[in-house]
């Protein structure tokens, strides 16, 4: 039986009744309405590519991972406490891969990667394997590659098919604001969805619906610092957060509170190499609970 979590409590309305001159301690303070629920770092580099993931296969979508394409190394944050836990080298790659994370072998496990190859229009997939005795990780390559999509797409990955496996790979056209879907990854187009969405937004997916299933899709809009939600991937706007992170800010999705749905939002901002974490009252909270700041005040 699914368990909705219930709406965190709305702070604004106590501001409200404990007057103006409170309500300015908050805002200075930083415990205002639609602040971050966790910010680590620093961690990573500006130019580092992050990713979410399950890379310690403990079960849990909480772990980060950035990619820096210089040394082709990845770096791994497990439990994304802002401290590196592992680290390895893949081949050499093309200059603006794009990489999204799944669970491509079936296993159970979101630690598999598929790298998208704008200029060659190709996808190659790999899997990190931790082993818990020496605390190592190490990439392989065990998929064959597939040619699937166009240069400029923008890459996710989900449980698109609603077959309980998030092996399912996805990209959003900013030339004509469509969605196009490959279920098991075969190189093959089984949906398109929209017009949704617009150029210059960022998309991430999860099960930001708390269905417990991986199959919506989100975009991050950093020209107006507003997060905009596609349920089960229908092409229609079926939820709003605004205003939070920064333009600037790369967008990631996981289960970083740990509570088992993959719901919750995160940024890395290079700027600060610091990582910002919002759990997600997004799926349950009523309208007007959406985390949106007290005016004039900007925070990630």
């Amino acid at each position: 039986m699914q368990v909705r979590k219930m709406p965190k409590t709305c702070k604004l309305g106590r501001i409200l009744q404990t007057g103006l001159f409170f309500a300015a301690i908050l805002i200075f303070s930083g415990t205002a309405l639609g602040q971050s629920d966790r910010v680590e770092g620093p961690w990573g580099e500006r130019g580092d590519v992050p990713m979410a993931g399950d890379f310690d296969s403990d079960g849990f979508v909480d772990d980060v991972a950035v990619f820096r394409s210089g040394p082709n190394l990845w770096l791994f944050d497990f439990n994304s406490d802002g401290s590196t836990d592992g680290s390895t080298r893949m081949g050499p790659g093309d200059e603006g891969d794009r990489f999204v994370v799944g669970d491509f072998d079936e296993d159970g496990y979101v630690n598999n990667v598929g790298i998208f190859m704008p200029t060659r229009g190709r996808w190659y997939f790999g899997t990190f394997t931790y082993n818990s005795a020496t605390g190592g990780i190490a990439w392989s390559a065990p998929f064959p590659g597939i040619t699937w999509a166009l240069s400029g797409d923008l890459p996710v990955a989900g449980d698109f098919d609603s077959d309980g496996y998030r092996d399912d790979i996805g990209v959003f056209r900013p030339s004509n604001r469509i969605w196009y879907f490959d279920y098991n990854s075969d190189g093959s187009t089984d949906l398109r969805s929209g017009p949704w969405a617009i150029r210059g937004d960022l998309p991430i997916a999860g099960d930001f619906n708390g269905d417990t299933e991986v199959g919506d899709v989100g975009v991050f809009r950093s020209s107006d610092r507003t997060w905009y939600f596609d349920y089960d991937t229908n092409g229609n706007t079926d939820r709003r957060l605004s205003p939070w992170a920064l333009s600037g800010d790369v967008p990631i999705s996981g289960d970083f509170d740990r509570d088992g749905l993959s719901d919750d939002i995160g940024v890395f901002r290079p700027s600060t190499r610091t990582w910002y974490y919002k759990y997600s009252d997004i799926a349950w909270s009523p309208p007007g609970m959406t985390g949106g700041p007290t005016p004039g005040y900007v925070n990630a």
